[in-house]
């Protein structure tokens, strides 16, 4: 209608109920429901479970529902218990009834444990579920029937995820069970152990051997292990302690770094194991590998799991290293001799370089400790020894996994002696300490090494080279260990040689070490003793026990010019016979050795004062020079020492710091000469003697008197030289050199072997020389005084002479001088008469024209004429000279004639002295050379030396040689001599010689020269 409104008339709707089976989705019929709203109502339901309540006013509904009886049982689940009615709309009501079931909710951990924790179950379905419980398990009692949405939430603390859910369903008059499964926030407790080192060092107890009164060094046999647990999220916290042990037993646990709290037994407290810092302390007891084990006691919660035990595989581990010197016994084994005495005397030396040293022997545990091992202190040089040291190879079955890179570490102890490390005997490379080598190498091969002494040692043994053992850096703090093996060391230094001399006050000083000489020959020892010498050693410290070995280091030169003045012949020239130095007597050379073959010198160990002394002793040959050394006894190397050798002497002992000695000898004599006669200096004699190495001392000076004397000994100068002068000379002789001697003061301990030198006017030997018997005739052409000369079958015309009165005392004329007259009768002569020749028949004259002339006059009254003639027969004492000198035989007397130049007088001397020790010599002494040209008589009384010599000889004479029997000593007259030679043992020389050829010489500086021929 338009622009007019009409109320239209209300309209009403429909609002059905329907009540089903909510298990099975029937109909449930006869259902009283009660509708309330704006229009009320009830009824029950048809077959299909539907009540249809028309014309009902809008607005809201609810409803109330009664089961029928046969469905008391069941539950009403209310799925839309409210509508809302419009005008004209049709809303339904709906409304389900389940048979009723239980539901059974567990709560399992991923153990397979029921949950014990607070949890809170709900449930959302047919009917609302909740329930709050530590049962892990719940039931809830006649629930409807249906399909749940089933959860459980636990505490957000001790579950990953704290609420888990799941369907289930409730049969109707039955029991639904659903399994909610939950995964716990696990506090995980670990064991750890941590190793400082996976091996622990055995002792090897060398500290037993030290002293009681010495600090023991002790091996470090302790390693420390750390052992905690860690707990993944301390909640809840692990409560539990544990338990450390060891198998198999090769090391002892402890609770202190002293190891003094055994842990066995024990339980870790949880404070100490959760704390991470308790350390285990491992004292190496037996070799071998064990298990270190750690358990922790189980966890008395669910939420807390323990691991197995921690477990490390480590070891006991013994760690060598073997110190090596040399065996005395192998140093002076035969096998290490070398023969001295071969020729040429480089063969030695070579054979000396090329002998091997026998091996460095290993020390024992007791000797490398109480003993210790010597070294000197190595010189600039590098002369002294080294000693070996093997690092012993390592048992890798002993080693765990992971110790390759372990180092075994060799390293000195401070002390006042030092060390050096090498890779080699001699020279190398010097290995700086501490020296490390890695255990994988040492599981291949032993490591050899070489210990060198640098600085002497303060103490004895104060040295020590330590074994032992580190690791490269990381894990738990760590200390090198040390100790696991030690050897001692005494590093010495000889600080002084010397040769050990002090004089008896009633002994003349042997050694002059200004001039460093040695006289072997002195103060009545004789040979050889006179050669022997003590030589000392001096250590820097006072140690006491160290072995020195003593040698005299023969000089490069002896047996050659530089120190003999002449060299060894060698060849045959110049008369010479090859002389080697094999063929010397042993005896007579120098002995520093038990036997001089041995490759070791004589050895004597220092005192408490660090000093030794040994007598070794020198050669006799004069001139020689040694180098008076020592050395260590482990230095064995340096007994090879050979003076001027190219290799030989590079290493070096310690020598004396005076240095060559040289062999001499020493002569004293007295001179004595007459009142009226100066002596002559005697310089010349001296020089004559030094050359072969003889020190000539004149102790005495005196004076002769003809009262000193039986006969006197002065005789006017005309008697003994043709055209003489009246001046009185004083001559000795055989006939009154006993006189003479009794001036000699006798040789003392300080003062032998000691000489006479008996200077005098002339030397003329008149004991028991006389002349021939001689016939002197007087006759008519001769019948006055005659001037006869006179002979001797025993002395040679141009020696004798005679003196009046004689030189040897008594008459002149021996018996009576008798004459013969004849008288010449019928053509003969025949015997008249005879008598005794007054003495004074028979005189000497100023002018006769010889020595042996005396004037020999008739007797008187006696007629001489052409029919009588007188035949005298005399025969006179003589004397034989004059000579230049003389050595008479018993008397250490060397009688020489003055008057003349000095340097004549001082050739005599040492001429006459040559033959007071012996020389020249005649026959063979054991090696010695024999003398190639001595000869007897021929220009001389007794042996001379024929070098350079001529022999003169009568035209019709063959030469003779002085090396041949026969005719070096045959005297016949006229048959010729030696002459012009040029040895000062020449027989005779113009101009007079103070030179030495090479074969006296070396007779001269081989002999004993201790004591005169007799």
């Amino acid at each position: 209608m338009t622009g007019h409104a009409e109320k239209c008339p209300k309209q009403m709707g429909t609002l059905s109920v329907i009540v089903k089976r909510s298990d099975t989705d029937e109909p449930i019929k006869g259902v009283t429901a009660a509708v309330k709203g704006p229009s009320p109502g009830s009824g029950k339901t048809d077959d299909l479970g539907a009540i249809v309540f028309k014309d009902r006013s809008p607005g809201g509904y609810t409803a109330n529902i009664t089961l029928p009886p046969e469905f008391s049982s069941y539950a009403i689940t209310k799925e839309a218990p409210k509508a809302k009615l419009d005008a004209a709309g049709n809303e339904v009501l709906i409304f389900k009834a389940a048979p009723v079931g239980n539901l059974v909710v567990e709560v399992y951990d991923e153990r397979g444990k029921l949950v014990t924790e607070e949890a809170e179950l709900s449930g959302s379905g047919p009917a609302g579920l909740s329930h709050k419980g530590k049962t892990g398990s719940h039931t809830f009692s006649g629930v409807a029937g249906g399909t749940y949405n089933v959860s459980a939430s636990l505490p957000s603390a001790l579950f990953e995820a704290p609420t888990v859910s799941k369907q289930a369903l409730v049969p109707g008059g039955g029991t639904g069970t659903v399994r909610l499964d939950v995964k716990r926030r696990l506090n995980i407790v670990t064991p750890k152990i941590e190793m400082e080192y996976k091996v622990v060092a055995l002792d090897r107890k060398l500290s037993s051997h030290q002293e009681a009164s010495e600090k023991k060094i002790v091996a470090d046999d302790v390693t420390y292990v750390r052992v905690s647990a860690s707990q993944s999220t301390g909640t809840p916290s692990y409560a539990g302690g544990a338990k450390f042990e060891v198998s198999p037993a090769n090391v002892e646990a402890f609770a202190d770094k002293e190891c003094k709290i055994p842990l066995a037994g024990m339980t870790i407290e949880n404070k100490q194991l959760l704390g991470g810092k308790l350390d285990v302390y491992l004292k190496a007891k037996t070799k071998g590998k064990f298990t270190a084990k750690l358990t922790l006691d189980a966890a008395d919660h669910p939420n807390i799991e323990v691991k197995p035990p921690a477990e490390e595989e480590m070891s006991a581990v013994e760690l060598e290293a073997k110190l090596h010197w040399f065996l005395r016994s192998d140093l002076e084994d035969a096998g290490m001799q070398v023969d001295p005495d071969v020729e040429p005397i480089a063969n030695y030396h070579t054979a000396l370089k090329d002998k091997k040293l026998p091996d460095q022997k290993p020390l024992t545990d007791a000797d490398k400790v109480s003993k210790g091992r010597f070294l000197h202190a190595q010189s600039d040089k590098s002369s002294h020894g080294r000693a070996k040291l093997t690092v012993q190879k390592l048992v890798a079955a002993d080693w765990p996994a992971g110790t390759d890179d372990y180092e075994v570490t060799l390293d000195a102890e401070k002390g006042g002696g030092s060390l050096k490390l090498f890779d080699k005997e001699k020279e190398g490379d010097e290995k700086p300490l501490p020296h490390k080598i890695k255990v994988k190498d040492l599981k291949a091969k032993e490591v050899e090494l070489w210990v060198e002494g640098k600085d002497a040692s303060k103490k004895l043994r104060d040295a020590v080279l330590q074994v032992g053992l580190d690791r490269p850096a990381g894990g738990l703090a760590k200390k090198p260990k040390q100790a696991a093996d030690w050897s001692r060391f005494t590093v010495v230094k000889i600080k002084e040689v010397k040769l050990e001399y002090e004089k008896a006050k009633d002994e003349h000083k042997a050694w002059d070490e200004d001039k460093k000489r040695y006289y072997i020959n002195i103060n009545e020892k004789g040979d050889p003793d006179g050669r022997k010498i003590e030589l000392s050693a001096k250590l820097s410290e006072k140690f006491a026990g160290v072995p020195i070995r003593f040698m005299l280091a023969p000089d490069k030169s002896n047996g050659k010019t530089a120190n003999w003045n002449i060299d060894f012949p060698s060849d045959a020239t110049n008369g010479g016979n090859a002389f080697k130095w094999k063929d010397v007597k042993a005896d007579f050379k120098h002995l520093d050795k038990a036997d001089r073959k041995n490759l070791v010198h004589l050895m004597k160990e220092t005192d408490k004062d660090g000093y030794a002394k040994v007598e070794v002793q020198l050669s006799r040959f004069g001139g020689d020079k040694f180098h008076p050394a020592c050395y260590l006894e482990q230095d064995a190397h340096l007994a090879k020492y050979v003076h001027g050798h190219a290799d030989l002497e590079k290493r070096e002992p310690v020598f004396a710091k005076v240095r060559p000695l040289q062999v001499w000898r020493k002569i004293f004599y007295q001179a004595t000469h007459p009142k009226a006669t100066s002596m002559p200096g005697h310089s010349g004699f001296d020089d004559s003697q030094r050359k072969v190495f003889m020190e000539p001392v004149l102790v005495e000076e005196k004076k002769m008197t003809k009262r000193d004397f039986t006969v006197n000994p002065f005789r006017p100068d005309w008697q003994f030289n043709v055209n003489g002068t009246r001046t009185q000379k004083l001559c000795i002789g055989t006939h009154n050199v006993d006189d003479a001697m009794k001036l000699f003061v006798a040789a003392t301990k300080a003062t032998t072997p000691k000489f006479h030198v008996v200077l005098c006017d002339e030397q003329f030997d008149a004991k028991n020389v006389r002349t021939d018997a001689k016939q002197v005739v007087f006759h008519a052409a001769a019948n006055a005084a005659q001037d006869v000369e006179m002979s001797s079958s025993n002395v040679d015309d141009d020696y004798l002479t005679i003196c009046d009165p004689p030189l040897q005392g008594g008459a002149l004329i021996i018996g009576n001088a008798t004459w013969q007259a004849k008288e010449h009768v019928a053509g003969a002569w025949t015997n008249r008469q005879s008598g005794t020749l007054p003495a004074g028949n028979v005189t000497l004259r100023k002018d006769r024209a010889s020595k042996r002339t005396v004037r020999v006059t008739p007797p008187a009254g006696i007629p001489i004429d052409a029919t009588h003639a007188i035949v005298v027969t005399l025969r006179l004492q003589a004397a034989d000279g004059g000579y230049n000198g003389w050595a008479p035989s018993g008397h250490p007397a060397n009688v020489v004639k003055g008057g003349r130049a000095t340097y004549a007088i001082h050739n005599t001397m040492g001429h006459e002295l040559g033959h007071l020790f012996g020389g020249v010599r005649t026959t063979s002494v054991a090696g010695m050379p024999d003398h190639p040209l001595f000869y007897e008589k021929r220009g001389g009384s007794g042996s001379h030396c024929a070098f350079n010599a001529t022999f003169n000889a009568d035209p019709t004479a063959t030469p003779l040689n002085p090396a041949t029997q026969g005719e070096r000593d045959a005297q016949g007259k006229g048959a010729g001599k030696w002459d012009d030679g040029t040895c000062i043992i020449f027989g005779y020389s113009r101009p007079m010689k103070r030179e030495w050829c090479k074969h006296c010489a070396l007779e001269y500086i081989l002999s004993d020269l201790s004591e005169f021929r007799s």
